[in-house]
């Protein structure tokens, strides 16, 4: 038997009827099914649902039909396919009645909006009126829709609008305060040149004196002793005057130590040494790029624990975290989002940020000033000094761990101990330190490093920043879903700089 189909469907990108929409058209696609033994045209049915679809004055984009519609038919790709769907059907039954039905469907939202069948004799004028009936009910569901969506979005466009007022707020707030501390630093500026122009004017004074000692040298022959005696009154005095200047430079250097912030309270200072890097041949799991090298590091200071969701919210203004807790680490967080925080923590506290940050590609060009005093990632071999904390075994807790000990998947025995899991993230400073007072340095979250990973050099080094160039960037210490293994002091992570997830987090450190 021969069928010819008929469906109506329509996408619409932006509320109809919204003045902010007119001018985007409701996309649809036409199709009819009607049984041959009806004995009724296809097209009429066609006809009837565009002849209401032009009652509803929106603009209507058809992108399917069949059979053909009157209508012009849009086949160009870029305006999009349909995503709502109505579909209207006439089946018989018996003889001189049949049942007339009509679907409209939401594609995007993957929703029946309206679906109505009705029994109908297969007179004309009666069956023309049930389809208009239908067809009427039918594109009111498909009005009321895009309407609705269309003040949903309104509302969301209203909401977004209110975050950005905030957000300029918030940016006006940070520009008046650097404006108070540029008057600041201007009168610190204009203090300290009244005192350099008053050391010039001494030292004027002072040449003044030094040419009439050489004249009166000159005059006087007969009276050398006498002027030699003078000449060693001068130089006093000239000493008198070195005296000052070093008063000044160290009148100086307490002011530049004024201007600079004091260091957070969750900071620990790390001193200088040197260390074994790497691991011993006979480590259980040991990698084979963890080959042992002497390596010498300069004092500096870290984090004691990893950044808190509450220290990243209050300054990033968003949380990508999966784990939610203001006391939790940050996590799922890039490489990228990591020496952008670094930078913004310290413009925040008045310091020299430590990175040049180069944003005109999709792989960001960044630079280190190793000159700057502000925040930034340790390197790969900061981090395991400071892990070790003086220690030689696979963890600073001896050769083996456990879930008392740090956060980690103890499910998997390493050295023969096998202990619990937690399934997540837990709380900084949950769980003891390490001998040199820092928190989580083995679990909890994979903390990202400054270095590319490479090879290590061979040789001994003086505070080593890794490789020039590579793929990937080093992260250390583990994470909560990562086995024992992977949370020894010596064993190297990396990953794509853009990379991010839930086990991902940093540490800060300061010289």
């Amino acid at each position: 038997m021969r069928i010819v189909r008929i469906i109506l469907s329509a996408l619409c990108l932006c509320a109809i009827g919204t003045p902010v929409y007119t001018q985007s058209p409701v996309r649809l696609a036409l199709d009819f099914t009607v049984d041959e033994s009806v004995q009724y045209d296809a097209r009429n049915f066609r006809t009837i649902v565009e002849a209401m679809l032009k009652q509803t004055k929106r603009d209507v984009l058809i992108l399917e039909s069949t059979p053909q519609t009157s209508l012009p038919i849009v086949s160009d790709p870029a305006s999009g396919t349909p995503a709502y769907r109505i579909t209207g059907t006439i089946q018989p039954q018996e003889e001189m009645y049949c049942t007339v039905e009509m679907e409209v469907f939401d594609s995007e939202r993957n929703k029946t909006l309206f679906n109505v069948s009705i029994y109908s004799t297969t007179e004309p004028d009666i069956l023309y009126q049930t389809i208009e009936k239908l067809a009427d009910k039918a594109l009111d569901s498909l009005v009321f829709c895009i309407d609705q969506k269309a003040e949903d979005h309104l509302i969301l466009i209203g909401q977004e609008n209110k975050e950005l007022e905030k957000r300029i707020a918030a940016l006006n707030q940070h520009n008046q305060d650097l404006a108070k501390r540029l008057s600041e630093f201007t009168q610190w500026g204009e203090d300290l040149g009244e005192r350099v122009g008053a050391l010039n004017r001494r030292n004027q004074d002072l040449g003044e004196r030094v040419n009439a000692l050489n004249q009166r040298n000159q005059e006087l022959d007969d009276y050398i002793g006498t002027l030699s005696q003078r000449n060693e009154d001068l130089t006093t005095q000239l000493d008198s005057v070195d005296h000052s200047n070093q008063e000044l430079y160290a009148q100086l250097e307490m002011l530049q130590n004024l201007v600079s912030p004091a260091l957070p309270e969750n900071f620990v200072s790390i001193p200088a040494g040197t260390f074994v890097m790497g691991s011993l041949r006979s480590e259980a799991s040991r990698d084979s790029d963890e080959l042992q090298r002497t390596i010498t590091i300069s004092a500096f200071f870290m984090g004691r624990s990893e950044v808190t969701q509450k220290e990243w919210q209050e300054l990033m203004e968003n949380n990508p975290s999966r784990f939610q807790g203001s006391d939790l680490p940050v996590e799922n967080i890039s490489w990228f989002d990591a020496v952008e925080y670094c930078n913004r923590r310290s413009l925040e506290e008045g310091l020299r940020p430590a990175y040049t940050i180069d944003k005109t590609s999709s792989k960001w060009n960044v630079i280190w000033n190793k000159d700057a005093n502000g925040y930034r990632l340790p390197t790969e071999a900061e981090w395991e000094y400071a892990c070790r904390a003086g220690t030689r075994t696979a963890f600073y807790t001896g050769d083996s761990l456990r879930t008392e000990d740090a956060n980690f998947d103890g499910m998997v025995a390493y050295n023969g101990v096998k202990s619990g899991y937690k399934s997540r993230t837990t709380k900084v400073e949950e769980f003891a330190p390490n001998p040199w007072g820092l928190f989580d340095m083995h679990g909890n979250v994979w903390e990202w490093c400054w270095d590319w990973y490479g090879a290590y050099a061979d040789g001994p080094q003086s505070d080593p920043d890794g490789a020039k160039t590579g793929v990937n960037r080093i992260m250390r210490g583990g994470s909560w879903n990562f086995y024992a293994q992977y949370l020894r002091s010596a064993n190297r992570g990396s990953n794509a700089p853009s990379y991010h997830n839930y086990d991902l987090g940093l540490r800060l450190v300061r010289p």
